[in-house]
């Protein structure tokens, strides 16, 4: 299975989760709650097995961003904060503080969305290229 297939069936995994959760939480009685408690279950550990498998082959799995070699648990790293950066510039831009250049802002801010795109091709790359076990 391809890392692309693991991260979408985890995804519905997960959605099933909240589903039952939110059923368990707002149902008052419940007649089959031994039913819906294992269902439950059942979903949790195929989420941890998904998180595991996902795990192991991001540590595992090197891709090329540029000119250098990272392991992609490190380029989901990079991605995250590179989004927390453009997350940063663009409240500043929304603030209209004549205080600051907003020219700059762009500009900065224009750049790492390029870092953030070429780090999230390679790691949609990898996705679309990696089995896993």
């Amino acid at each position: 299975m391809l890392i692309s297939e693991l991260l979408f069936r985890k995804k519905y995994v997960k959605l099933q989760i909240d589903e039952l959760k939110k059923y368990l939480v707002d149902n008052e009685s419940i007649t089959n709650i031994n039913e819906v408690l294992t269902k439950l279950y059942e979903l949790e550990d195929q989420d941890q097995k998904y998180k595991m498998l996902l795990n192991k082959a991001n540590r595992v799995t090197e891709i090329r961003i540029g000119n250098s070699k990272v392991q992609v648990d490190t380029a989901l790293e990079l991605k995250r904060n590179t989004g927390n950066k453009i997350d940063v510039l663009t409240d500043l831009i929304n603030a209209n503080k004549e205080s600051l250049n907003i020219f700059n802002l762009l500009t900065q801010r224009n750049k790492l969305i390029e870092e953030y795109i070429m780090i999230n091709s390679a790691i949609k790359i990898s996705d679309w290229s990696t089995e896993v076990d």
